[in-house]
């Protein structure tokens, strides 16, 4: 199942004969409108200069002296060696695929400077343009010439009528002769002519696009004018399309997809064999509608000797031999025209209360002096004509649906309460105080109706995690609806049947019977030799769902010219490969006659008294007489109420909403934003003028303003303090924190303990943020000894473990506790848990090797009295030595080694995470020992011995 363009359409037939053979009926009466054009006009313009393009379509004139193409809706011409090009077109038209005639002295090419995509021809020198195709709502794609100067062959989409089809237009008027045929699932684009203007080599595919497209999508076809035969003449997976004939006859160039990206092929027409010429080139334009073809236009020279084309910004010229591409310079003093700024002052309110803009599901009382509403969640009731609106309730939770009893003293309505996932049906006075709940259990209740007889309320009814569990707002019955009925004191709930496509339930003044809209099926009648089928339509049954009975059907004829149609409607329906509403399906033998879209109503509801029928169709009320056909299910066009097969009314002017009867069934109602609207058949039987009575329903709701605190003015002194802060911090930070065997925790001119303290000979460290170097003097190799750690050697392998060039860090596992309190280390001899960076967790899942980056921009010698040394952040360790393993990457090059030093490699492994919310937790291997928290580490080779950096987080 296909859907296939930006408007409707019905279906073409396939066409099959000879150009001669095409009888004159054929021709079509387009739609003309001379005052149509642009409705804008320039007031701005874009100005600058530019030697690069994109999306250029070009073409080069017979004599292979002059090259004209588009650019930013524009056309340029200049000569075939580059230089600086003429402008041919301007203003705010779009002007686009520009082709010289064959004589040279014309151009042919797309604009909308008509206010509708048509076909223009303009001298090859400039000056004014001529219309060639006068049509409105159709679209128009890579015009062509044919061989004999006197005509133009264009793809061309008539609105409702199909896809694009190769059309010719004689170039002294007509209003076109569409040439090749096709079903209208057809799509043919860039078609190209053969010197003798016999063969026409197009692409075609089915459908306009698709979402997640398969390849192939084009295909290229030649048609046969003397046949009137269509042959394909690829079967490419990446497609084949914008078609392009040498002058000679000799060699057939095209587009197609290789891997991803485009290339130019060149097929020799002799022997079939094929040739990339260009690759890669132009993106194209296949997974979309290719509103400007699938790729830009390009020729050949008049020699067939090269392909002139633009791609990477550039015009280039490309020898059909194989030699190297030359690019054609050009320069552009661009020009874009740019309509009026749309720049206004729109004030917003800040008022502390605002007036609610929309009112939902008005509800008149019986009597009709009252109106029952929700506004923003809220159940309210206002007196008519200009009551002030009051809360029937004081609770917090939603309230929706509300009804009136028969008798007028109570509304019913349903709520919904996020916080504790629970809908109830309740029941208030209508004079306000408190709601009692009238279902004995919660659910998701939609849609009640109060039966006449006062006794029961109807519902729709599913279960309460078809909204807790929605993925979006839009949850509609949910999956397990039904229909229930409850008491209306209170009660045990009782079922009715499943809802079957079946919503608004509603009563007239029978009791007995409840009326739906929706899908429906009669019960068989007796003696029927097939059941009803199922329809969309007014219909009802008894309080046990038996009995049903089909009643009125209501549609509208769409308005084409207005739109799009939704596709829900009639024959259109939505592809699951694309979101644009055409027919389901195509048959070359259909009969070629424009399809009549009917637009089902959205809800029909029979009046009390079961006379009239309120249909809402659109935003568009009907009041429809309901006429009793017995068995035959009565279908009424509303499109035009005059000519309508029984009595119609239509009741608004602008759009309505929320509509519904009055307890009368001569009053309908329905409100607009926070307008509520009456009207009355009888007063508007006596007054051809009567208009709706119109009443502004003002609710005043507290407006949700932000209030931030204003800071504080800053002061001289509070900027002194902080520039003190910061230096004491910086100053700390270049201190060298110096661990011994023994040494004490105490930072040269900081406080003792307060990034490291020791007690008891062990170390804890807090979490941190900000990096800072601290080192510790160690011979190569020499173990450090700390109780209850890991033990630390002077060497780490801080080579990546990749060839990618980013930074991998590791972060501690305690490094934003809470309170900041570091995590407890684990003690247990070589194995220390750590948190993986973000950047490095895809690099860990699919390798055994974790390791960070080396900078040698970052390295630095620690001086003070102490050797080289090697300098470790926490508690860190590695092993040296040429015979190091490098799991899963080359070995370093000796070059590498006598610079920096032999290394070994370093594994990071799983382990344990269990407790650890959105931590990755690993274990770092540095050879015999471990350490935690590793920072990035550094190394450099200084007189023999490995001195290794790290830095480490501070606290945020």
């Amino acid at each position: 199942m296909f859907s296939f363009h930006r408007r409707p359409w019905a279906a073409v037939p396939l066409l099959l004969m000879p150009l001669a053979a095409l009888p004159v009926q054929g021709q079509e009466e387009e739609k003309k409108d001379p005052d149509r054009g642009l409705p804008l006009e320039p007031a701005r313009w874009a100005r600058f200069t530019t030697s690069e393009g994109t999306w250029i379509s070009l073409d080069v004139s017979p004599d292979g002296e002059t090259i004209v193409f588009d650019l930013l809706g524009d056309l340029y011409r200049m000569p075939i060696t580059g230089g600086e090009a003429t402008r041919l077109t301007s203003g705010l038209p779009h002007d686009i695929q520009p082709r010289f005639s064959p004589d040279g002295m014309r151009i042919v090419y797309v604009s909308d400077r008509s206010g509708d995509d048509n076909v223009w021809l303009i001298d090859a020198a400039g000056g004014e343009p001529t219309q060639l195709s006068k049509g409105i709502g159709s679209t128009f794609l890579s015009p062509e010439w044919m061989p004999d100067g006197k005509y133009v062959l264009v793809s061309r989409a008539r609105a409702f009528f199909g896809l694009e089809k190769l059309w010719l237009y004689h170039v002294d008027g007509g209003t076109g002769l569409e040439m090749v045929g096709g079903s209208g699932a057809q799509r043919m684009l860039g078609a190209t002519v053969d010197a003798e203007g016999r063969y026409i080599w197009y692409a075609q595919r089915s459908g306009t696009w698709q979402y997640n497209a398969i390849f192939p999508q084009y295909q290229l076809w030649v048609y046969d004018r003397r046949t009137g035969t269509r042959t394909p003449m690829t079967s490419r997976y990446g497609s084949a399309f914008r078609p392009a004939l040498s002058p000679d006859g000799q060699v057939l160039a095209y587009a197609t997809r290789e891997d991803a990206d485009t290339g130019i092929r060149l097929r020799d027409l002799d022997s079939g064999e094929e040739r990339w010429l260009a690759y890669p080139v132009q993106r194209d334009d296949q997974e979309s509608t290719a509103s400007m073809d699938v790729l830009p236009g390009y020729a050949f020279t008049p020699d067939s000797e090269a392909l002139v084309l633009s791609y990477g910004g550039k015009i280039w010229r490309v020898p059909v031999d194989g030699s190297d591409p030359a690019q054609i310079p050009f320069t552009v003093e661009a020009e874009v025209a740019v309509g009026p700024e749309v720049d206004f002052e729109y004030p917003i309110e800040d008022t502390p209360t605002f007036v609610v803009k929309q009112i939902r599901d008005g509800k008149p009382s019986p009597d009709g002096t009252r109106v029952a509403f929700t506004a923003l969640d809220r159940l309210y009731v206002a007196d008519l004509p200009d009551g002030t609106p009051r809360r029937l309730t004081q609770d917090e939770v939603g309230e929706f649906h509300p009804v009136w009893s028969p008798d007028g003293r109570d509304v019913a309505y349903v709520t919904w309460d996020d916080d504790s996932g629970e809908g109830h049906i309740r029941r208030v006075s209508a004079d306000g105080g408190a709601s009692t709940n009238i279902t004995p259990e919660p659910a998701y209740y939609q849609q009640i109706a109060w039966s006449p007889d006062g006794g029961r309320i109807v519902a729709i009814r599913s279960s309460r995690r078809n909204v807790q569990e929605a993925i979006d707002p839009f949850i509609g019955f949910g999956l397990d609806s039904e229909f229930v009925w409850v008491p209306a004191e209170g009660g045990n709930i009782t079922a009715i049947g499943p809802t079957g496509g079946r919503r608004a339930p509603h009563f007239t003044s029978d009791p007995d019977r409840i009326y739906y809209y929706g899908t429906a099926r009669a019960d068989p009648v007796p003696g029927s030799p097939t059941p009803p089928t199922p329809t969309t339509a007014l219909s009802s049954a008894r309080w046990d769902d038996t009995d049903r009975r089909q009643h009125l059907q209501v549609s509208a004829r769409a308005d084409m010219d207005a739109g799009g149609v939704p596709s829900r409607y009639g024959r259109y329906d939505r592809s699951p490969r694309s979101d644009l509403p055409m027919p389901p399906t195509f048959d070359d033998d259909e009969p070629r006659e424009q399809i009549i879209v009917l637009l089902g109503a959205d809800a029909v509801i029979m009046a009390p008294q079961g006379d009239l029928a309120m249909a809402h169709v659109g935003r568009d009320v009907y009041a429809v007489t309901v006429p009793d056909l017995g068995a035959t299910l009565p279908r009424i066009d509303v499109a035009k109420p005059d000519s309508a097969g029984v009595p119609v009314w239509k009741l608004n002017e602008l759009g309505a909403e929320f509509p519904t009867w009055g307890a009368d069934g001569r009053t309908v109602h329905w409100s607009l934003g926070n307008a509520f609207f009456t009207y009355d058949l009888d007063a508007a039987a006596a007054d051809t003028a009567y208009a709706a009575a119109e009443r502004q329903v003002e609710v005043s709701a507290e407006r949700d303003i932000p209030r931030h605190r204003r800071p504080a003015r800053r002061t001289r002194d509070h900027d002194e303090r902080r520039r003190d802060r910061r230096e004491r911090r910086h100053r700390r930070h270049r201190q060298p924190h110096r661990l011994g065997a023994g040494g004490a925790g105490r930072r040269a001119g900081g406080r003792p303990g307060h990034r490291h303290r020791r007690q008891d000979g062990r170390a804890r460290v807090r979490g941190h943020a900000r990096p800072h170097v601290e080192s510790v003097g160690l011979p190569l190799g020499a173990p450090l000894d700390l109780p209850g750690e890991p033990r630390l050697r002077g060497d780490h392998d801080a080579r990546p473990a990749d060839s990618h060039d980013r930074r991998a860090l590791l972060r501690g596992h305690g490094a934003r506790r809470p309170h900041g309190r570091a995590a407890h280390l684990s003690h247990r001899p070589g194995r220390v848990p750590v948190r993986l960076h973000p950047q490095l967790r895809a690099r860990a899942r699919g390798t055994a090797e974790v390791q960070p980056v080396l900078r040698h921009e970052d390295v630095q010698d620690v001086h003070g009295g102490q050797p080289a040394a090697a300098a470790v952040a926490d508690h860190g360790g590695a092993r040296t030595g040429a015979d190091a393993h490098h799991r899963g990457r080359p070995r370093l090059s000796p070059e590498h080694d006598a610079r920096h030093g032999r290394i070994s490699g370093g594994r990071a492994h799983d382990a344990d995470h269990s407790g650890v919310p959105g931590c990755r937790r690993t274990v770092h291997d540095l050879g015999d020992g471990e350490h935690a928290h590793p920072p990035r580490l550094l190394r450099r080779t200084v007189g023999g011995e490995l001195l290794l950096h790290a830095r480490r987080h501070l606290r945020r």
